[in-house]
């Protein structure tokens, strides 16, 4: 029965040490990555949404909307 018990929490720190490898290996490739890069990334992230919006019509509801606004 302890043979089993030791089995299983070796299998257990196996994963966890691969764990840790993967989430290293994740944290030194965002620290190479250049801040530059990481805000082109949100730009196009932001210019994808746009690009949703006024596929969807809602772009073009607020540009409306806007221009009554600037008539009153």
């Amino acid at each position: 029965m302890a043979k089993c018990k030791l089995k299983l929490v070796a299998s257990e720190q196996g994963r966890l040490d691969a764990r840790r490898q993967r989430r290293d290996g994740l944290d030194a490739r965002q620290q190479r990555q250049a801040r530059c890069a990481t805000a082109a990334a949100r730009q196009a992230r932001c210019t994808t949404a746009a690009t949703a919006s006024m596929r969807d019509g809602g772009a073009t509801a607020l540009m409306s909307d806007g221009g009554s606004t600037a008539s009153i």
